[in-house]
C-alpha cells in the first residue's frame, strides 16, 4: 500500500556507492547506522511512557521500530492513542507570552 514507500523510505537499507546502510538490525532494533527519524521515534515512544494511558507501550515496543510497525497489538496500542491530549499536557507547562492565554486545542478524533 501507500504506506509501504514511508516504511521502505525510513526504514530500508540505502546502497551508496557500493555500500549499505542497514537502518534497522533483524530484531527490529536501530542499527549502528539508523537514520535520526527513527532514533526521534523511539525516544517519543519512550516519553509515553511518562502518560498513563500510554505508559506500558515503551515495554511493548522494546526498543524494536518493526514490533511498533509490524505486530498488531503493539501497533493497535499506538494507534488508538490520544495523542491531542498528551500536546495538550505539553503545552499546559508553556508560558505564554506578555499578553497571551494558553493555547487551545480542538478535541479530535
Amino acid at each position: 500500500g501507500a504506506c509501504d514507500h514511508v516504511l521502505a523510505a525510513v526504514c530500508g537499507t540505502m546502497f551508496i556507492r557500493d555500500q549499505e546502510f542497514a537502518q534497522l538490525r533483524i530484531d527490529g532494533s536501530l542499527a549502528p547506522g539508523a537514520n535520526p527519524w527513527l532514533h526521534f521515534l523511539l525516544a517519543d515512544i519512550a516519553t509515553l511512557s511518562q502518560y498513563e494511558p500510554l505508559d506500558d507501550l515503551p515495554e511493548l515496543v522494546a526498543g524494536s521500530v518493526s514490533r511498533l510497525l509490524v505486530n498488531e497489538e503493539v501497533r493497535s496500542r499506538f494507534l488508538e492513542a490520544y495523542f491531542h491530549v498528551l500536546r495538550k499536557a505539553a503545552t499546559s507547562v508553556q508560558v505564554p507570552p506578555p499578553g497571551r492565554g494558553p493555547l487551545e486545542f480542538p478535541v479530535t478524533r
